[in-house]
């Protein structure tokens, strides 16, 4: 009767043991790197194996939204057993990216026109829009057809993104502006009467207006007079 006892009440305590599942619980928001998606990506919790690619991701910087009804047509084409599945639930995949400024192109110029040397150099670049790239990329972008005009200071030239992302506004475009090298002059730092015994505190290096607006850069305002 004991042995009974102790049978029926092993019994009762399997049935009290919760089984082990894998039900997969919903990322609200996630970061990706790569230029695709994952099903890792989306759902968290996956069952071993059952992680694979969906597609393309959005481009750098960019993010796409991915609606309930998106999310549960996924979850059943891959046996997905989703926690709290809602068509009213969404999610938003962004992809992480890196933005190229002028400062990143005024060094990309400074490497692709050897002949400026090691001087003073200063770089306006006219029209600049800047560029959203992969994070992962060491070299993202190629400059090509550059050209400079050592007279007028002028340069142009064409950048190509090293992976295409499909955008043909971002992929390629032109990148025009003007190259100066700089000078620094002496200057007096407030008017003295002559004769005068000149100090450090006299004077001041400056650069010239030439060299802070180029040609066609500074634009003169008529004075009107009363």
């Amino acid at each position: 009767m004991c042995w009974l006892s102790g049978g029926l009440a092993a019994a009762l305590l399997l049935l009290t043991v919760p089984s082990l599942s894998y039900a997969a619980t919903l990322r609200h928001t996630t970061m990706i790197a790569s230029d695709t998606v994952r099903l890792s990506d989306i759902f968290l919790g996956l069952e071993e194996g059952q992680d694979r690619i969906l597609g393309a991701g959005p481009a750098p910087g960019r993010s796409i939204e991915v609606s309930g009804q998106q999310l549960i047509a996924i979850a059943d084409q891959y046996g997905v057993d989703w926690e709290d599945q809602s068509a009213s639930a969404s999610m938003t995949i962004t992809r992480a990216g890196r933005l190229l400024d002028e400062a990143y192109f005024d060094a990309l110029i400074r490497k692709n026109l050897p002949e400026l040397g090691e001087g003073p150099i200063s770089i306006t670049l006219r029209d600049f829009h800047p560029l959203t790239v992969s994070t992962n990329e060491l070299d993202p972008v190629i400059l090509s057809d550059v050209k400079w005009d050592q007279r007028s200071g002028w340069f142009s030239s064409t950048v190509y993104r090293a992976h295409p992302t499909g955008d043909l506004a971002s992929d390629s475009f032109m990148l025009t502006g003007v190259v100066h090298a700089t000078q620094r002059v002496l200057v007096y730092a407030r008017a003295l009467p002559a004769g005068s015994v000149l100090t450090a505190a006299d004077t001041r290096m400056m650069i010239p207006l030439r060299d802070i607006f180029p040609p066609g850069r500074l634009q003169m305002r008529p004075i009107s007079m009363v």
